[in-house]
């Protein structure tokens, strides 16, 4: 049941988009593009807050390398991570609430897990798929609590390593797993110990190894992969960070009763004072004393109430997290201990009589905190409607209006972009992303000059801004100072020399000056540093194909269209190649698969009906060349074809219109003439043929079918004497072509010369 309702919950999450931090930790992360090694320093990473978490970064490469940067494999780990932590809640329940001998544990451990397994506080966890982190940590964490359980009935050691196994891996997904050895212990003492100092002497090697996980963590964390945005003296006191906390932990506890309004992303920590959250901080101390005395009172629900704090004290209590004052996410594990909390504490405190009401209404709110995630899983699937969620809550977050903006641009609407950058700007003067995305947004408007300018603010704000060098370059490319683009350029690699859409940029200007050698070592560097860029596999393949390199263009080509999917010239130049090697079917596929990108693509059409034609599929040739003409109405090439199909057919008077536009459009195609020339013969339009034959052999003097063509046309207006000679040229081209030899003999004969 857990496993057919998590799926459906979740079901119309698969295709959502990357959003957020998965652009740096997943698209822009050359850490994931590789399994191993497993860890890397922080000097030789490109994003360390996902490198120092080992077991997430593996999860993400692992992705990488089953489906490049095709978002819904993700997604279906992300999915399947999530049922999996309410299936070992389960079991923890069932068999801790057993323990205690009540005879309906199975019942209300499943209900327990249903309702946290449907919260819409949860969705965040499971579309947001770099926050993988929290429901990996998550499984670890009731995966170590669960080994626990068993040890503590079976008495095996296999279960004690199973547990410090868990806690390691926990470890390894997120910081947060700090609290699991002191959680252990109180867990222990809750259900069967009775004292932290009896579990200890009673498994001293369990909790030896499970302490000894904190040297793994203090090793992780080492490195700084947070940088300036957790800790202390980061501008921000413990003393504010906690009253903050006091207002956002009170919200996450309404959100449980009732999830609305649901968050991304919250914003900054604000200057508080005590005056201004004294409610919120009373009724804290309130719960967390209460806790405390259940925990000593009554050991098992008091646990459950004491871990919901406990599990959120390392984000949510006194140490700074400065660039993000809450998030809906931190909830996520301790909402199970309140899920078990509710569903066993309510059971047992309510009388035998309303047990079926309760009951009732239990069932009645999984469905509607289902039919809630539901909606708000349509929300993750366009990353405007989010962010405009996010606004519409938090109008004077700048870091929204800055998203939206993105997204905006991102969708091909540059020009709804532009106040909500301005916007961004407007509540956070001198924000260096928004001056380098109102850039984009305005290069992409046409209005390069502004763009520069923006381009420009963002790097006096924030001169070591690799990414708006980088812009500001392509830019000034457009503005036609490439001197000036490539000096940016160049600025951005030094700041950044893994930054792999600069190298690219590089290369472009090097195809421009016909360096073609240096724009391949650029490519080449591009891919060292990304190898899913998928434009840059373009790029290279190309400059292959035109140096005759057919084969390692075709592997950066396939190699583009496996990263990225969307990419519609890495799918139409793969077909073409094909088509060139000879791999006809294989051309077909990689056309149609331009066209599923992009179904306007004329040429993907044009190619497929030549395709189709070659292979006799006259049928499936003629609907893709009408498609071509349909979306290219001046296609000569396209008009051409279709009239010689229509032609063969049968279909004269339709062929004839598409020939005649082809040579109207392209008035020097020697094949359109002489086609169109001899359909005209056989509707016995010779006069108008003769026009046709002539311009053909005037475009190509030595087209021997032309002249022969032209003798018959001229032959049946009357004038022997001139197709003679015709067909003596054509002779004098070909001196073996039967058909003017013929021709020249039956045009003698009539004039009662000798052969």
């Amino acid at each position: 049941m857990l496993i057919l309702v998590g799926a459906g919950v979740y079901a119309n999450s698969l295709s959502g988009p990357f959003i957020f931090d998965d652009y740096p930790a997943i698209l822009n992360n050359g850490d994931i593009r590789e399994l191993w090694p497993l860890w890397r320093s922080s000097e030789t990473s490109d994003r360390p807050s996902i490198n120092s978490r080992p077991l997430v970064r593996l999860s993400l490469a692992g992705n990488y390398m089953l489906g490049g940067l095709r978002v819904g494999g993700y997604r279906i780990f992300n999915i399947a991570v999530h049922i999996a932590c309410a299936l070992v809640g389960y079991a923890l329940m069932r068999r801790a609430l057993a323990g205690r001998g009540l005879e309906t544990a199975r019942g209300l451990a499943l209900v327990g897990a249903l309702l946290w397994l449907v919260h819409p506080l949860n969705s965040q966890v499971v579309n947001y798929i770099t926050q993988r982190s929290e429901s990996l940590m998550a499984l670890c964490y009731l995966a170590m609590l669960y080994c626990i359980e068993r040890r503590g009935v079976s008495g095996r050691a296999a279960w004690s390593l199973g547990a410090v196994a868990c806690c390691y891996l926990g470890m390894a997904s997120k910081e947060v797993m700090v609290t699991a050895p002191v959680v252990a212990l109180a867990y222990d003492r809750a259900t069967r110990a009775g004292s932290p100092i009896a579990a200890v002497r009673t498994r001293p090697w369990l909790y030896a190894g499970l302490a000894s996980s904190w040297v793994l963590l203090a090793v992780l964390i080492a490195s700084s992969p947070h940088g300036t945005s957790v800790g202390f003296g980061q501008g921000i006191s413990s003393y504010q960070y906690l009253l903050n906390q006091s207002v956002i932990v009170v919200g996450y506890l309404s959100k449980i009763l009732w999830p609305t309004p649901l968050l991304l992303d919250y914003g900054l920590p604000q200057s508080l004072t005590l005056a201004e959250v004294v409610p919120q901080t009373a009724l804290l101390l309130m719960l967390v004393g209460g806790a405390l005395w259940a925990a000593r009172r009554y050991p098992l629900p008091g646990f459950c109430a004491a871990f919901f704090f406990v599990a959120l004290a390392p984000t949510s209590s006194f140490v700074p997290i400065v660039n993000e004052v809450g998030a809906d996410r931190r909830v996520y594990l301790p909402l199970m201990a309140l899920c078990a909390l509710l569903v066993a504490g309510g059971w047992w405190r309510i009388g035998a009589q309303l047990r079926g009401v309760a009951g009732g209404l239990v069932l009645f709110a999984i469905a509607a905190l289902a039919l809630f995630t539901l909606e708000r899983n349509q929300v993750y699937r366009s990353a405007v409607d989010l962010w405009r969620a996010e606004v519409a809550v938090l109008p004077g977050n700048y870091r929204g209006h800055n998203n939206l903006g993105l997204a905006l641009v991102q969708a091909g609407d540059a020009e709804a972009a532009v106040p909500h950058f301005q916007r961004a700007l407007a509540l956070e003067e001198g924000f260096p992303e928004a001056y380098n995305n109102l850039g984009l947004a305005l290069e992409k408007l046409g209005l390069v000059e502004g763009a520069v300018n923006h381009y420009r603010q963002a790097l006096a704000q924030s001169p070591e801004y690799a990414l708006a060098h980088n812009n500001l370059g392509s830019a000034l490319v457009a503005a036609g100072d490439r001197a000036g683009a490539q000096w940016h350029y160049r600025q951005a690699l030094e700041l950044d020399p893994g930054l792999a859409s600069a190298h690219n940029n590089l290369g472009l200007l090097s195809i421009e000056v016909g360096d073609a050698a240096n724009a391949e070592a650029h490519y080449r560097r591009a891919l060292a540093a990304d190898s899913g860029f998928g434009q840059a596999h373009v790029n290279l393949a190309l400059l292959l194909e035109e140096s005759g390199r057919l084969q390692e263009a075709l592997e950066h080509y396939r190699r583009a269209s496996e990263v990225a999917p969307d990419l519609v010239a890495a799918h139409y130049n793969l077909g073409t190649v094909l088509e060139e090697i000879g791999q006809l079917d294989a051309a077909g596929a990689a056309y149609d698969r331009a066209l599923m990108v992009d179904p306007e693509l004329h040429e993907a059409h044009y190619r497929l009906g030549l395709l189709a034609g070659a292979q006799g599929r006259w049928r499936e040739a003629r609907v893709n060349l009408r498609r071509t003409i349909a979306l290219a109405p001046d296609h000569a090439a396209a008009h051409f074809h279709l009239g010689r199909l229509l032609v063969q057919a049968d279909s004269f008077s339709e062929g004839l219109a598409h020939y005649r536009r082809a040579v109207a459009l392209e008035p020097e195609l020697v094949e359109g003439h002489y086609n169109l020339g001899t359909a005209l013969l056989q509707q016995g339009q010779a006069t108008e043929a003769l026009i046709h034959f002539r311009r053909a052999v005037g475009l190509e003097p030595g087209f021997a079918e032309g002249h022969n063509n032209l003798g018959i046309a001229l032959q049946l207006v009357g004038r022997s004497d001139e197709a003679v000679a015709e067909f003596r040229q054509a002779l004098q081209i070909r001196p073996d072509y039967a058909e003017a030899r013929a021709n020249l003999d039956a045009a003698r004969r009539r004039k009662g010369a000798a052969p």
